[in-house]
């Protein structure tokens, strides 16, 4: 076979082999199709005739059964006793001869004898006796599923009866089976609908005379409903009577019609189209559409009479149901010719291969003997034995054997190189099956030496089996030749190399040393100089000298951040620039950062814009200190190539789907932009847009260029986009992985509050709004307020809870001015703030109470503003009561105790001592761990008491945990070991208050500080120090539900919900209740959330449920939602089931606290009610 298809592949070729075997499964397909469709309906209807015929057998022999089994339950009632005792009764004037048996007594056996066989025989609906003359004497009925014997009363005549007339001349035995119809009662149709089935036989006294009729009615129902369970879909069944009429019939409507519908009979619903066989037709029907059918006629014997006693069944099967089948036939026979015409070509094609492959073996050994023969190599084949057996042109030429004499011979007996054993070389190859390489020398005449390259290469069969050995024998004389050559040009090479490569190490060490030494000559009298200009600053100067002074510090600065920049471009070339990891708070850096420059932009008429919204992290691990560099490069850069418009510095996060954070810096300005074609060059050191960058506006070209590669070190990038005179953005992106950052949700501190922005740049407009819809607060168009003040719209009807309005604008003096209008219309007024750039002193005004916001706008200044809320804010008109702090007794107490407060961020500092300035002690700053430790040394030494440690987390230089252990170890002192340590953390998550702890701090509250919690956990500790003399003892790492449940407020804060909602009691109850009432539903949501693991709609809810905890001052709530949040962002299944553990019966204490507040004001409600 294969040999055929190899010659056929050689003659056709490949694919002409392919074409020719499709064109034959093609035709041997048509062939095979058209024969089978010729033959495929015929088939088919004849099974469908041999199926319908066997049906309708099925359909016939179920009737003569049931009428059989009528017939011998027929005759079984009529040979019981009473019923020839009741003739002999009656004709005998009620006494039976016999027995002497009273007419009414034989009536009374066989009425019980009637009812005992209706109980028995569900089928059967009524037996009978009836006169000679047609009247009902004895009648037994089942009705509304009861057996009833029915009282002479309503006995009836039935002598008009279809079935009596024909059951009268009845002769001894025969049996009458009457038509099915409906049942009648008093010349009505019966309904139910009951088909009945009547059989009568004959009674006959001792004389032969006609007594009357015994006569049963049987449901039809079951016979049909028999016939029809026989006849599976989608064949239908239809019965018809001997005149056509329906008894059974797919169409409810038509069945019964002798009885409902006698103008419905066969012949005039269905239309013969044509006769098939005996008994089988294709018919129409006419009242749908004249739908064709497959029709088998079969005749249901039921009695002799041919009237009344023959029915008709009709096995109906739709023609559609034909073409299915014909479909699905074909579907069948098809796949598998199709399947078989597959392996057919498949099995061509592995047969056409492997011709072709045979070919392709028998050209490629033609063409490598051609190579060998052609080759100026020596190759010589070799068996396993170590004869001879090819030898090519080259060998002979070499050697100066012909190959008919060399093969044959063993290899050692031509005696090709002296010094080579080439036998055992062949058996060492044969036996490693790895190939063998070595240099020999060939002496010829006149004493001229040839250089060889011998290899010896096994030559493998299947299987790696060795079939011989091929030694290659190269003449290399040439290419030695070359070589010796090249390692004498390679050896000089290498020492003009070795002297340039010392020249330039000691030029790089010069370069180094001088760098070094440079930096350090110029840094000491640059020292000097600062210190001089210092010293001159504190004299009094005249005008002239101040302007002089400044001249030079502004130069002094300007050579030192170029002696900075300097050195490192230095470090980063030489790949020496370490980095100085650690945690900090992004947002504080950038803040920072940004506040302190944001005076320079100002004082040239630039507005600043900081955007930190959506900086999700509360702390990173990196430098902060190149991350300043970079952003103050960045904004230095800005404000120089910027005159007018506004510079922005926009902060954000991303969190990616593989766990890491994009932190990710924009600096954008509208300043003069840089042209395409120099933006290239734009990131090389001592590089500048175009020369004239330098002459107007100074530089080196070294920022940016340092900016790019910081980027890099800090595993991030450096990029911008510049359109020339419409300004640059440059996005400094640092990717941080798992484990390198924490995040943060701030809290929704303006829930449910509205507020209107009126300033004058848009970019700081829509700064200062997106921060107030991050802190859940509602924004209302402040062109209403704007519209008044101008004179040109009336009073607004709604006034926002809060109004920022800019301070040096107008409208600020206009709202002072009309404030005593809006007093007059509007129970509650907004709270003013003015937002306010740092050259720009308090402005008095004469009615309204005005706070101030920093200009840029600081996002946690902003936070802070909202967080801890004065109840004299000026807000509302009724001023509630301040109650004291704490009770003179306690004052008394702690009276002169002294507090460190250690943070990174000069605010918060601010915000800690403005809280505890109400309280009688006296305090000390830190703004690191380091410094920490140092000023309570000097504590230590002056012999002063710290009594109590604020101490925030995230610091540079030594952060608050590390601080804390420094502190427990005795580093500030033996004096400070057991100080109350109190942790300000920006965390509200479980994990951040055990690392707090563990790292031995007494206690902790989070950030935004609310001021009464801050009094109140530093005045306990200050009084169990102050008071008693106890060493405070940390509290125990208990389990996190535990530690919140005992702080009542910390459960629920409600004085610190009413605050946000401006004291409005009536507001703060219905949120309440809207939490009592819908969170049960939500927190059940969740827990089937968790279970099922649906990560995200945990997430949701657990992101509502914090919101809605915020809002009425569930800050346990809202910390443990927060963390939930987070653990489904990481889908941690395991941390998930256990924070929902923890937070079950947090929910729950918080439920009931609810619950108790909630009840009196329902009983108040419901009391006014009833009034």
């Amino acid at each position: 076979m294969v040999r055929q298809i190899s010659r056929l592949s050689s003659l056709f070729g490949g694919r002409s082999l392919l074409l020719a075997a499709s064109m034959l499964v093609l035709m041997v397909a048509l062939v095979i199709i058209a024969s089978f469709e010729s033959q495929l309906n015929q088939n088919i209807v004849d099974g469908l005739r041999s199926d319908l015929e066997i049906q309708s057998e099925q359909v016939n022999n179920q009737a003569q059964d049931r009428l059989n089994r009528y017939f011998n339950n027929l005759r079984f009632l009529f040979e019981t006793p009473p019923i020839s005792g009741l003739s002999r009764a009656r004709n005998n004037q009620g006494i039976d001869p016999v027995d002497e048996t009273r007419y009414d007594q034989w009536r009374h056996r066989l009425e019980t004898i009637f009812v005992a066989f209706l109980q028995n025989n569900r089928e059967y609906e009524q037996l009978r006796i009836l006169s000679s003359d047609g009247m009902e004497l004895i009648r037994v009925d089942r009705r509304g599923g009861a057996v009833q014997v029915i009282d002479d009363t309503n006995l009836q005549d039935k002598q008009g009866r279809d079935y009596f007339q024909a059951s009268k001349d009845l002769q001894q035995g025969e049996i009458y089976t009457s038509p099915i119809n409906l049942n009648r009662e008093f010349g009505k149709i019966d309904y139910p609908y009951r088909p009945m089935l009547r059989l009568a036989t004959p009674i006959f006294d001792d004389n032969g005379g006609h007594f009357g009729l015994l006569i049963v009615n049987i449901n039809a129902n079951a016979l049909l409903s028999s016939f029809k369970r026989l006849v599976p879909a989608p064949i239908e069944l239809v019965l018809t009577d001997s005149d056509g009429y329906f008894l059974v019939h797919p169409d409810e409507e038509m069945r019964f019609s002798r009885d409902l519908h006698p103008d419905l009979v066969w012949d005039k619903h269905y239309q013969q189209s044509k006769t098939l066989k005996r008994n089988f037709e294709l018919v129409l029907d006419s009242y749908h559409d004249n739908k064709p059918y497959y029709a088998y006629r079969r005749a249901i014997t039921l009695s002799n009479d041919a009237q009344s006693g023959r029915l008709t069944a009709t096995l109906m099967a739709p023609k559609q149901y034909v073409q299915e089948l014909a479909v699905s036939r074909r579907i069948s026979v098809y796949s598998f010719m199709l399947a078989v015409g597959v392996l057919f070509l498949f099995v061509v094609i592995i047969l056409g291969r492997s011709a072709r492959s045979s070919q392709a073996l028998a050209k490629e050994k033609a063409q490598s003997a051609a190579i060998i023969d052609g080759s100026k190599d020596a190759i010589i084949g070799v068996g396993t034995s170590g004869v001879v057996n090819n030898w090519n042109r080259a060998a002979e030429l070499l050697f100066g054997y012909d190959a008919d004499y060399a093969k044959g011979h063993f290899i050692n007996q031509l005696a090709l190189l002296p010094e080579v054993d080439l036998a055992a070389l062949v058996s060492k190859a044969n036996q490693g099956n790895k190939t063998l390489n070595l240099d020999a020398e060939l002496p010829l005449n006149e004493g001229r030496i040839v250089d060889l390259y011998v290899s010896v290469s096994p030559i493998l069969g299947e299987n790696k089996h060795a079939l011989g050995v091929a030694i290659i024998i190269r003449d290399v004389s040439i290419e030695k030749q070359a070589a010796k050559k090249i390692q004498l040009v390679n050896a000089e090479l290498e020492k003009k190399v070795a002297i340039r490569t010392q020249e330039l190490q000691k030029a790089s060490l010069v370069k180094s040393s001088f760098i070094s030494n440079i930096s350090h000559e110029m840094r000491t009298p640059l020292n000097g100089i600062v210190g001089t200009l210092n010293l001159v600053r504190k004299d009094s100067l005249t005008e002239r000298q101040a302007r002089y002074l400044e001249m030079a510090e502004v130069s002094v600065n300007t050579l030192s951040a170029l002696i900075n920049d300097v050195l490192d471009l230095s470090k980063i070339e030489a790949g020496k620039l370490d980095l100085d990891m650690s945690s900090f708070n992004p947002l504080n850096l950038i803040e920072s950062v940004c506040s302190s420059m944001a005076v320079k932009a100002q004082e040239k008429g630039i507005e600043f814009v900081i955007d930190v919204v959506d900086l999700r992290c509360q702390s990173v691990d990196s430098d902060p200190h190149r991350i300043t560099q970079i952003l103050t490069n960045l904004i230095n850069n800005a404000i120089k190539f910027t005159d007018h418009g506004y510079i922005k510095v926009r902060a954000h996060s991303r969190l990616r789907e593989t766990g890491e954070l994009e932190f990710i810096c924009e600096v954008s300005d509208t300043g003069i932009g840089i042209a395409e074609e120099n933006q290239a060059k734009l990131f090389t050191a001592f590089s500048q847009a175009t020369s004239s960058i330098a002459a107007q506006y100074g530089g080196t070209g070294l920022g940016l260029s340092i900016c790019k590669e910081l980027s890099e070190l800090l595993n991030g990038k450096m990029s911008f986009e510049s359109h020339k005179g419409q300004g640059s953005c440059f996005i400094f992106t640092m990717v941080l992985h798992q484990g390198e950052f924490k995040l943060m949700a701030p809290e929704a501190l303006l829930h449910e509050m509205t507020c209107s922005v009126l300033l004058v740049n848009e970019a700081q407009q829509a700064c200062v709004e997106a921060a107030i819809a991050r802190l859940g607060g509602k924004l209302l168009p402040g062109s209403p307020i704007r519209d008044w003040l101008n004179q040109d719209a009336p009073v607004p009807d709604v006034l926002p809870h809060v109004l920022i309005v800019e301070q040096r604008h107008s409208l600020l003096t206009d709202l002072d001015s009309l404030w005593p209008t809006l007093t007059a219309t509007h129970k509650r007024l907004p709270r003013v703030l003015a937002f306010q750039k740092s050259a720009d002193g308090n402005k008095a005004l004469r009615n309204i109470e005005l706070e101030y916001l920093n200009n840029p706008l600081l996002f946690s200044e902003f936070m802070q503003k909202f967080g801890a809320p004065k109840a004299s804010s000026g807000v509302e008109n009724v001023h509630p009561q301040v109650t004291p702090i704490i009770s003179e007794e306690e004052a008394h107490r702690i009276k002169g105790a002294r507090v460190l407060v250690v943070d990174d961020n000069e605010i918060n500092i601010e915000v800690a001592l403005g809280i505890l300035s109400e309280l009688p002690l006296e305090f000390v700053r830190a703004i690191n761990g380091q410094e920490a430790l140092t000023k309570l040394r000097e504590c230590e030494q002056e012999g002063l008491g710290v009594h109590c440690i604020l101490m925030d987390c995230q610091m540079p230089i030594l952060n608050g945990y590390d601080c804390t252990r420094a502190i427990r170890a005795g580093e500030a002192g033996e004096a400070f070991v057991d100080t109350p340590i109190i942790a300000m953390t920006a965390s509200a998550m479980m994990g951040e208050r055990d690392k707090c702890i563990e790292a031995g701090m007494n206690d902790y509250i989070t950030k935004p500080i609310v001021a009464e919690r801050l009094q109140e956990k530093v005045t306990d500790w200050l009084i169990s120090v102050c008071e008693f003399g106890d060493l405070p003892t940390l509290v125990e790492a208990a389990p996190h539900e535990e530690i919140q449940v005992k702080d009542e407020d910390y459960v629920w804060n409600r004085q610190l919900a009413l605050s946000r909602l401006m004291n409005n009691e009536v507001l703060f109850a219905e949120i309440c209740q809207m939490y009592h009432d819908t969170s049960p539903a939500q927190v059940g949501e969740l827990e089937e959330a968790i279970a099922a693991k649906d990560y995200e709609k945990v997430r949701q809810l657990s992101h509502g449920l914090k919101g809605l905890s915020s809002s009425i001052g569930a800050i346990q709530l809202q910390e443990q939602f927060l963390s939930l949040e987070m653990e489904a962002k990481m889908k941690n299944c395991d941390k998930l089931n256990l924070l929902f553990g923890v937070i079950k019966p947090c929910y729950a204490k918080l439920m009931e606290r609810l619950q108790e507040t909630l009840e009196p004001k329902d009983e108040v409600q419901n009391a006014s009610a009833q009034t």
